[in-house]
This record gives structure tokens, C-alpha cells and sequence, in this order.
């Protein structure tokens, strides 16, 4: 039976389900998905409850998930799983997941202000561009000897991570900078030059590496009141200045190469921020528990065992502009980012955020651990770049309503978060 894909027109994460359906010849029909229109729609919501794209439908099955509808539309075709070897299955599913858990939130940090999509942040952007770095050195050695990320034959994570990737090599991913990973550029192109991703997209490496265009940011995102007719005084003519000399072009650096550089510059000592703070719970141990261990009836019962409320704390926070929350995986690309910029917290953390539904469309909320008793971000500047856009509360760890919260958050059995499904869990350990 064919299927419609409902999806906004040339979207990258929609390529992997009409390349998947290529190799398996599932016939697949596009639907166009608008922003804003669509997914307010009665019937539309009806059948796709999260409101996200793309969106599958077939007879009376109704799939959300990217994943999951590539995985459907190619299942006639055993190669894109890895074959009928669980091994090579598991190793398929392993560079998907990679490919968008490492890869596409960087990606979006880096490409998405360069097209007006999100605001910039440099701090944000130089850290992105490294881990997009680091992960395309992972690639490269992969590839060194190899033609396909699993096997010998196309499977549906090289379908993937070439998706994911097509955004960075259009628009970010100079040449000086693909000189640097020869083998992930020859694979990047042998799966480019396949038939059935030639029927589905035509990828035109960059040039030039793009930047922020503010000009075009302001266009999407007009400010409110901006249109209320009140007229702006002209601003005065500024004086002319003086002709600055023109800056050398930023040369682009790998994070190793980073580190070199930085190597060779007189280290500063940093001291760590919770160092002074009293308390001597073993947050490694209670994270092997939690990772090894059934949630619900081993993982929780250590956590407040070993729990000492004297010198740690238990705070919820939930996003402040959740009416902008319109698609999951850019909602999703927010929890990872986060959790990217919040490195230097792991150690002294452990949290869980999660994507639910409603009031309106989506709403992030989170859990955390953390040593002390105040706001850990307030520790150090490194650390005060996304808290803000959170409303942050304080748990009473002795109240049962603050052990059935963390039963909620933290067990993925439960399926609601306070009688609101949870679309998807992201945990920062």
C-alpha cells in the first residue's frame, strides 16, 4: 500500500525516508506540510498528535518519528538494516543514533544563524563548529578503509549521517575545511552519486564558509510592535571614521588543532567552582547505578539512600518561550545544546530534560541534581548562557510529591510527565 509523507518542501531530515524509500521501491507520495498552518490543523492533529514533520500516513497507520518512518518505508530492503546479522543491525542503529544525537545539534547551532533561522552566539557557534570537527575526525578514521559506515554495501546509517550532514557541507563546510577529512568527503560523494539519492536530492558543496546575516534573522523574526505605525525619528547622519585596516579571514581549526594552539599559550589555573562547597556523594557511582540498573526499583532506591540533603539539591525548570517551540527536533536541538554548553556541570550533576506535549504545542522541562543548595549556573560564567530562558524551582527533597517527580523524570516507564505524554527524554550525565 503507498503512503504519504507529509513534509516541508527540500527538508534535510525528510531525505532519509524518501532515499529509504527509493532502495526498497516503496511507493511514497509527498504532501506539503506548512508551519503555523498545518500542524493547527483539526484533522492533521488528529492523526499526528505531536503536530511535528515529517509525518507518515498509510491506510491506518500514522508514524511521527523520522526514524521510525524511514525505517518502515525501506523494510522491504534488508541491506539498509545491516542485513539479517543483529550485529551488523545493532552497528546500522548505532551510526544513526550517533548521526543524530552528535552531529545534528551541532549542526544546528553552526548552520541554522547562518540562515536566519536562530539568533547567533559565538560562544555557542565556535563551540558547535568543534564538535562538528571532532565528529568528522571519528568519520574520517572510520573511513579510512572502508567504503560504507557498516558492511560493504549502502545501509540506512550512511542514509542518515549523509543527511544530516548536507546542510553543513552546503553551507558551512568550506573546502579548506573538507581538505581536512579526505575520507569522509569520498564517502560523502559516493553516496551523493547514488542513483536513488540522485532522484531525491542534488547536494552543492559551499565555497565559502556562511555567516550570521542579522539583516535576515530580523526578516524571520520580526520584532512585536515593529508594524504599529508609529513613525521612527530618522537618526542622525553619524560621522564618518576613520578607515579601519582590513582583518586577516579567521583560519578555520580543527578542536585538536585548538588545543595545540592553546597548548603553547601559559595556562591559567582555573579552579573548580563546586571544589569549595561541602558534600561527598559519589555522583560516578549513582550514574553507573542509573545507567546499568532498572530505574524504578534499583537506580531510585540508591539515589535516596545515599542522598544528603544538607549539601545537594533537587530543582525543576521549564522553558520560558515554549509558544515558539513549533517543531520537536528543533526543540530537541535546544536540550542538546544546552547540555553541550554545560560541560563543565557534568561532573557535579545529573539531570534529565524532556520534550512533552502541550499546553499549546510543546513544552521542555527538566530535572536536576545537583552539589549545593543554590543555582549551580550562578557558579561560574561559563555556565550562565542558557539558564536563563528557564523558570527554575527548588524540590523540598523530604515532600513524597518531589520522590514521585523524580520517579516521573527519571524512569522511562512512566510515559507522562504531570499528565503530559513525554514525546522524548534527553538525560545530562
Amino acid at each position: 500500500m503507498p503512503g504519504k509523507l507529509y513534509t516541508p518542501d527540500k527538508y534535510y531530515r525528510s531525505y532519509r525516508i524518501q532515499i529509504a524509500a527509493k532502495y526498497s521501491g516503496f511507493q511514497l507520495n509527498l504532501e506539503p506540510f506548512v508551519a503555523g498552518t498545518t500542524n493547527k490543523d483539526a484533522d492533521y492533529l488528529r492523526k499526528f498528535p505531536t503536530g511535528s514533520a515529517p509525518a507518515f500516513e498509510s491506510g491506518d497507520l500514522h508514524l511521527f518519528e523520522v526514524n521510525a518512518i524511514a525505517e518502515f518505508v525501506g523494510s522491504q530492503c534488508d541491506q539498509l538494516k545491516g542485513g539479517s546479522d543483529a550485529a551488523r543491525q545493532a552497528e546500522v542503529r548505532q551510526w544513526i543514533n550517533w548521526a543524530d544525537g552528535e552531529v545534528a545539534p551541532a549542526m544546528a547551532t553552526w548552520v541554522y544563524p547562518c540562515l536566519g533561522v536562530s539568533q547567533f552566539n559565538k560562544s555557542n557557534t565556535d563551540r558547535a563548529r568543534d564538535t562538528i570537527m571532532s565528529a568528522l575526525n571519528v568519520l574520517n578514521t572510520h573511513l579510512a578503509s572502508r567504503t560504507y559506515l557498516v558492511g560493504e554495501r549502502i545501509s540506512q546509517a550512511d542514509i542518515t549521517c549523509f543527511c544530516n550532514m548536507i546542510p553543513l557541507m552546503e553551507h558551512v563546510l568550506d573546502p579548506a575545511a573538507r581538505q581536512k577529512v579526505p575520507h569522509v568527503i569520498r564517502w560523502f560523494n559516493t553516496i551523493a552519486h547514488q542513483p536513488q539519492v540522485v532522484s531525491v536530492v542534488t547536494v552543492n558543496l559551499c565555497d565559502k564558509e556562511a555567516k550570521y546575516d542579522g539583516k535576515k534573522f530580523n526578516e524571520l523574526h520580526p520584532k512585536k510592535g515593529s508594524g504599529d505605525g508609529k513613525k521612527k525619528e530618522p537618526k542622525k547622519a553619524a560621522a564618518p571614521a576613520a578607515a579601519k585596516p582590513k582583518a586577516e579571514p579567521e583560519k578555520f581549526l580543527t578542536a585538536a588543532e585548538r588545543e595545540a594552539l592553546e597548548a603553547k599559550e601559559p595556562k591559567k589555573e582555573e579552579k573548580d567552582p563546586f571544589k569549595a562547597l561541602p558534600g561527598s556523594f559519589d555522583m560516578d557511582e549513582f550514574k553507573r547505578c542509573i545507567s546499568n540498573n532498572d530505574e524504578l526499583t534499583v537506580a531510585i532506591p540508591f539515589f535516596w539512600e545515599k542522598f544528603d540533603p544538607e549539601n545537594y539539591s533537587i530543582w525543576v525548570c521549564e522553558y520560558l518561550y515554549n509558544d515558539e517551540l513549533s517543531f520537536d527536533f528543533m526543540s530537541l536541538n535546544l536540550i542538546g545544546g544546552m547540555f553541550q554548553r554545560l560541560d563543565r556541570l557534568r561532573k557535579h550533576c545529573y539531570s534529565t530534560m524532556a520534550l512533552v506535549e502541550g499546553p499549546k504545542k510543546y513544552s521542555i522541562v527538566g530535572l536536576w541534581f545537583w552539589k549545593g543548595q543554590d543555582l549551580a549556573f550562578n557558579l561560574h560564567t561559563d555556565l550562565q548562557i542558557d539558564y536563563e530562558s528557564f523558570k527554575w524551582t527548588k524540590l523540598d527533597s523530604a515532600d513524597e510529591a518531589t520522590k514521585k517527580l523524580v520517579e516521573m523524570y527519571w524512569c522511562d516507564c512512566h510515559e507522562k510527565i504531570n499528565d503530559r505524554p513525554v514525546v522524548q527524554r534527553r538525560v545530562f550525565k
